[in-house]
């Protein structure tokens, strides 16, 4: 996986998160601006991430991560997006011109 989430707001994310509602991968106890931490295997240093938040109601919200940074073959990025209350979905995704 070139990009995935390590953790959000210190929860650790699992290894294959199976991305459902009932159970969820994680449980955030926190409605508010959280921190999202996330890693990059292969993607140019510079890149920003889109972090894309669906609630399970209500329209989805999206934040831009900091530039990645570190090596192209291992770095991180964060960002800092709102979590509603309820069960949530990220979706993420790195575009770049090779």
């Amino acid at each position: 996986m070139p990009v995935r989430v390590v953790s959000i707001d210190g929860y650790t994310m699992p290894a294959n998160p199976h991305a459902s509602f009932a159970p969820a991968d994680i449980n955030i106890n926190k409605v508010g601006a959280s921190v999202v931490n996330l890693e990059a295997h292969g993607v140019p240093l510079g890149t920003i991430i889109k972090v894309s938040l669906h609630p399970e109601s209500g329209a989805a919200i999206v934040a831009n991560s900091t530039a990645l940074s570190g090596t192209l073959a291992a770095s991180t990025a964060t960002a800092s997006i709102n979590i509603p209350h309820g069960f949530s979905r990220f979706y993420i995704t790195a575009t770049w011109v090779p």
